[in-house]
Order: structure tokens, then C-alpha cells, then sequence
């Protein structure tokens, strides 16, 4: 107990860092050797060496994913303290496409375009960066070996597993938080999860989600959804196109997301607060808007189709990556967390309502996708939270010595709950969960 109440102190320590940023000349084809010479593209990375000891010869990567990539992100701070721990240098890097490591300079966002933009130009990009700093440490101090810890959550977290995998001999150790590592078209699982966890919060939670949902889709069949999109401001960003499906999906997901990101409990006594549909409806806008979740521009075919390219954009470039290799697309489930007309014939639909492809978008090859994404290698910690709707598209079984799986069980437990930085109010599971990880990660880097 003793022990216990020290970590528990260590825990909440606070500090300080600063991060310097660098731009690294990325290969923009790692395959078509013909083509190599076109060109590189400017990727950036951060680095941050107030706690590095170059004598313990570790490297934290920290993968950024699907979005503008801030470096240290403030709320994320639990790998950065491992990596003090463990005396390590701690280095941050920008996925491809997005935030400004982008390879067309700004330019149109024509499909074309988005050619390089994949998981195993992605990973190739890590293995040819970690290989660069590599050699730079190098001539600063000759005769360390360097050991790299590569640390991501979500897509990250599968980027994470991923190169393990494929690159053993450049990772010495992969922590990957809610990885997504299975391609799945039909993601019948993620709407089987919300129920689940909504049902943590009683039946009453379950059947408040569903009349939501009702609630849209009688609105949609009337050709009147303009009373629920002016609840949410988003009717202007809707009006570009005809169909009106999409408005399905952005209401249902910003419930899923209040879930998957550990506002469960706020959404549910929310709307078991209310009366009817229309009050729970206005309290999904709140808690939304809150929480950043209510973005139209995230779910209208106009906005995701537009060609316009700023550092801020990312989710034309993320349902690209969907569209093209991944899937995960939500789709309803027998627990009916959703509209039924979220099927794949909508997803087809908007996969090429974005992109206006020639010739036509075809949803992706999800087998051919995940033979080419082993995730299988060993070192490799894989950590979900157990309320979380991704754990399905991840690794939340088969523990091994060589593959730890740790599925961290608490309330409100959600996507990459153990990277948030710790506060005296997280659940005790939790910060046993974060003592775990710290020791797992010590014992794989002894076995590597």
C-alpha cells in the first residue's frame, strides 16, 4: 500500500519542457523507385530533451495521427512523463497530409492528389525518420545504441503496432493506445459498443439514445431536418447537397463521440433528465458544442469536398484513408444505436460524394488492406478503454509476455484514456492502469 500511495504521488507531479521544432526532408514515394527522385516534402518533428540522459540510450516517438500535429500536446502528457522516467529523449512527429507536412505545398485537395497518402507510405515515413535521427545522434555521441519506444493512440496507436511489425529491428518497444489495426468495412461492432457502454448508465440511457435518433430519422423521412440542423447551427453547412443522410450521422455521432471520449455519464444523465426528444436533442447540442464534437463541417459532403488545404484541415484527407484502405465504417448493429439507413449503400454513397473520384470510388479492399498491416510483432503494449467503441477494430484479448494487452475497466474509461495527463481525479483503475504500463514498458525494453 505504501509503494502504491508513492506512485500515486509520483503520479501528479507537475513540470515543465520545452519543445524545439525542425523540419525533416521526407521521402514523398518509398516504393516506386523510378519516382523516388520527384521530390520530398517538408514533415515536421519536435523534440524534447529536458529530461534525456544520452547514457540510458532511449528515445520516446511520439506518432501524431489524423490531425494538426501540436507537438507535446498539453492534454496528453502521461508518455512524455514514462519518458522522463526513463531519462529518455522525447520526439513528436506530423503524419503526412496533414497539419503542414504536407506534400503539395497547399495546394488542391484533388484525389489525385492524395495518391501517397496511405498507411505504408505512412509507416515508411517513420522507419526513414527514425533512421535519420539515428545518424544525427550519432555524431553527437558515438558508441550509444539507441532504443526507440514508439507511442500512438488510435490511428496513431496502429501506426504504432504496425511498424513493429514490419520495421523489428528499428522499435525496440511500441505502446499502442486504442489501435485501430483491423481494417473492417462493415463496423457493426462500434454501434454494438455504444450500446454497451450506454447501458452502464441503465436501459434508460439505451432507449434516450435511440429516441434521439428516431427523433432525426422521423425528420429525415419528412424532408425536414432544418428544425434539428438549427439546433445545432449546422443548417447552412448541410445545404450543399440534396441527400440529407449525412445529418444522420453527425447527429448519432456526436452521442458516439460524447461515449467513446468519456462523457458518458454527462451525456446519459443528461438526456435521462429530459422529457422528451426534442429537450434531448437540444441537451446532444450542448454537451457537443462543449466538447468540440458538434463541427458540422466534419460530416457535410460540401466541406469535405472542398479543395481547399489549410494546416487545420483533415477530415477530407482522413476519409480518404477510409475510403481507400481502412473502412471502420459505422454501420447498425442489432442494438440499433443508429439510424438504419447508415448502411454500407450510404457509406458508398459518400465515400464518392466527397471525392467525386473518376470512374467511380469503390469502398475498399478491407482483406488485401489488413493482410498488408501485420500487427501481430512482439514487444508491442496494446492498451483500450473498456467503454470505448474502437476497442473492436483493435487487440483487446490474447495477452501475452511478448504482446501485453491491458483493457483498462472504469467508468468513463474511453478512446486513449491512459495518455491524458493524470489529475487527482482520475479513477483509481485508471492510475493503477498507468503503474502497469510503466512497468510492462520496463519489462519489454529488458526483453527486447
Amino acid at each position: 500500500m505504501v509503494n502504491l500511495l508513492i506512485l500515486l504521488s509520483l503520479t501528479f507531479l507537475s513540470y515543465a519542457y520545452n519543445q524545439t521544432l525542425f523540419i525533416f526532408n521526407q521521402t514523398l514515394d518509398h516504393f516506386h523507385v523510378p519516382y523516388q527522385d520527384a521530390g520530398t516534402f517538408p514533415q515536421r518533428y519536435w523534440i524534447v530533451d529536458n529530461y534525456f540522459n544520452p547514457s540510458y540510450g532511449l528515445v520516446f516517438l511520439y506518432l501524431c495521427g489524423e490531425y494538426e500535429c501540436p507537438g507535446v500536446d498539453p492534454t496528453r502528457l502521461f508518455p512524455l512523463q514514462v519518458a522522463k522516467d526513463n531519462k529518455a529523449r522525447f520526439v513528436v512527429l506530423e503524419h503526412r497530409y496533414y497539419g503542414e507536412s504536407l506534400p503539395y505545398n497547399y495546394s488542391g485537395m484533388l484525389p489525385q492528389l492524395l495518391t501517397y497518402l496511405n498507411a505504408e507510405q505512412a509507416l515508411a515515413d517513420i522507419a526513414q525518420f527514425i533512421r535519420f535521427l539515428n545518424g544525427e545522434m550519432a555524431l553527437t555521441n558515438p558508441g550509444v545504441s539507441f532504443k526507440w519506444v514508439v507511442v500512438g493512440g488510435s490511428y496513431a496507436g496502429g501506426l504504432s503496432g504496425w511498424v513493429k511489425t514490419r520495421y523489428p529491428d528499428l522499435v525496440a518497444v511500441s505502446w499502442a493506445s486504442s489501435a485501430v489495426v483491423r481494417p473492417i468495412l462493415n463496423f457493426t461492432d462500434f454501434d454494438k459498443q455504444v450500446y454497451l457502454s450506454a447501458l452502464k448508465s441503465g436501459q434508460s440511457c439505451v432507449n434516450a439514445i435511440r429516441a434521439v435518433n428516431s427523433l432525426v430519422e422521423t425528420q429525415y423521412l419528412a424532408n425536414n431536418l432544418g428544425p434539428v440542423t438549427d439546433i445545432f447551427n449546422a443548417t447552412a453547412a448541410f445545404q450543399g447537397t440534396p441527400d440529407k443522410r449525412p445529418v444522420l450521422f453527425y447527429i448519432t455521432d456526436i452521442m458516439a463521440e460524447l461515449i467513446q471520449y468519456g462523457h458518458r455519464t454527462e451525456l446519459c444523465d443528461a438526456l435521462i433528465a429530459v422529457d422528451n426528444a426534442w429537450d434531448m436533442l437540444k441537451e446532444v447540442a450542448i454537451l457537443g458544442d462543449e466538447y468540440g464534437m458538434a463541427d458540422p463541417t466534419g460530416y457535410a459532403v460540401n466541406s469535405l469536398g472542398s479543395f481547399v488545404w489549410t494546416p487545420s484541415t483533415a477530415g477530407r484527407q482522413w476519409w480518404w484513408q477510409q475510403c481507400t484502405q481502412f473502412g471502420w465504417m459505422q454501420t447498425p448493429s442489432e442494438y440499433q444505436m443508429r439510424s438504419k439507413y447508415l448502411n454500407l449503400t450510404f457509406w458508398d454513397w459518400y465515400c464518392n460524394a466527397i471525392y467525386n473520384y473518376p470512374g467511380g470510388l469503390p469502398l475498399p479492399d478491407v482483406d488485401i488492406a489488413g493482410y498488408d498491416l501485420n500487427y501481430l510483432g512482439t514487444n508491442i503494449l496494446y492498451t483500450n478503454g473498456d467503454e470505448d467503441p474502437w476497442q473492436w477494430a483493435g487487440i483487446n484479448v490474447t495477452s501475452t509476455d511478448a504482446r501485453p494487452v491491458l483493457l483498462i475497466k472504469c467508468e468513463n474509461c474511453g478512446h486513449c484514456v491512459e495518455l491524458y495527463t493524470p489529475a487527482p481525479t482520475d479513477p483509481i483503475e485508471l492510475t493503477r492502469a498507468r503503474i502497469n504500463i510503466r512497468s510492462l514498458i520496463s519489462k519489454l525494453l529488458r526483453n527486447n
